[in-house]
């Protein structure tokens, strides 16, 4: 139910690979979450407050992802 931190998101989705599982070697979250938005040709996130603590920590979360998995590409339909 607590989001994680600034700091939390900044280490996860760096550029350094946190991993060295055979499958994903040499690779970072980073490098994933780019590869990922060059391949989509469309992206959906469905928001659940119910599950991550109400519509604030919702917005939050949601802001992270933008900031470190999306690069601030996100456009929100409201």
């Amino acid at each position: 139910m607590i989001p994680w931190s600034d700091e939390i998101f900044a280490y996860e989705f760096s550029d350094e690979p946190v991993t060295d599982n055979e499958s994903t070697r040499g690779w970072s979250a980073a490098q994933f979450a780019r590869e990922l938005r060059r391949l989509s040709g469309i992206l959906t996130i469905a928001m659940e407050p119910d599950y991550c603590g109400g519509w604030v920590n919702a917005e939050y979360i949601l802001g992270m992802v933008n900031r470190y998995v999306l690069a601030d590409t996100l456009y929100p339909c409201r």
